[in-house]
């Protein structure tokens, strides 16, 4: 599962570890503890754009029920508490989350941009997932339902994921 998206995350931190990028890392990580966190989360992102594994969707979408349910935004959960009380809070998982939620939307980010941005990136995925299926690479041709497929991807997928950006309260 997620071959297209392991293979992203070897090749950045492949690339990330090179030795012209040392400034660079020791400025990123103060410890190897850091390091490995950062590794980690950026495994975790890339992982999460996978959007076709269902069962990785399914945590997903229990991990931001858990962190985000019964919370109308950040504002609320925070109102009235002291600094000492903020510092107890532990909004790790929030920020996963939402970090998650913000590498999908960029994932399809041409979903919401100008109609011709739009075109052009749709166009390039029909025809990548037509080659495919000519290759044999693909059991189904991409033809079939493939308007169909589009409305049931803005239902289903985009503006989901638009609405839980717009209640997480990132973003003001």
């Amino acid at each position: 599962k997620s071959l297209a998206e392991q293979n992203s995350a070897h090749v950045a931190w492949d690339l990330l570890m090179e030795p012209e990028f040392v400034n660079l890392r020791q400025c990123m990580f103060s410890s190897a503890c850091s390091r490995e966190r950062f590794h980690k989360l950026l495994i975790n992102v890339l992982i999460a754009t996978d959007i076709a594994d269902r069962d990785r969707i399914g945590r997903e979408k229990l991990r931001w029920k858990n962190a985000f349910e019964g919370i109308e935004n950040w504002a609320e959960e925070w109102k009235g508490k002291s600094d000492d009380e903020l510092a107890k809070i532990d909004v790790s998982g929030k920020a996963t989350c939402v970090l998650e939620q913000i590498v999908l939307a960029s994932d399809i980010a041409h979903t919401m941009q100008h109609w011709l941005t739009f075109i052009k990136w749709n166009e390039r995925l029909y025809k990548e997932l037509w080659a495919a299926y000519r290759a044999g690479r693909a059991e189904n041709d991409p033809t079939i339902g493939w308007y169909e497929g589009q409305i049931g991807f803005y239902d289903g997928y985009i503006i989901p994921l638009a609405t839980k950006l717009k209640e997480c309260g990132v973003f003001g």
